[in-house]
């Protein structure tokens, strides 16, 4: 590489070509993701907090979700990722709180903690 020449080596070789990356807030705008327990058979408070190493979606209108929203388990929001029926413990700003989905994924309950 010359003296004066702008470009890195490795730019010079196409190394460092931009690449767009996109959240998964930009592919599903109606979709807000949730630290959570595995989906349990019974009201999750119980569950110890350093168990919440899943994510799960919804697609309410807050963080916090609430009655007759749709819980899925992947994205993007499609009935085939839809939650099963059972207890999940939630963490959101800080509050934890237990939400009961029905068999399709829609939520029936939200306690708190």
């Amino acid at each position: 590489m010359a003296l004066g020449n702008a470009n890195t080596a490795a730019q010079a070789r196409g190394k460092n070509v931009a690449v767009k990356i996109k959240k998964y807030k930009e592919r599903n705008p109606d979709a807000f993701s949730l630290t959570a327990s595995a989906l349990v058979g019974s009201p999750a408070c119980p569950v110890k907090n350093d168990q919440l190493t899943n994510t799960i979606y919804h697609n309410g209108s807050n963080n916090l979700p609430a009655v007759n929203d749709l819980v899925y388990t992947s994205l993007p929001l499609v009935s085939s990722n839809l939650s099963g029926g059972g207890f999940y413990k939630i963490v959101v700003s800080g509050t934890y709180y237990s939400i009961n989905t029905d068999n399709n994924g829609l939520i029936r309950r939200v306690d708190q903690c």
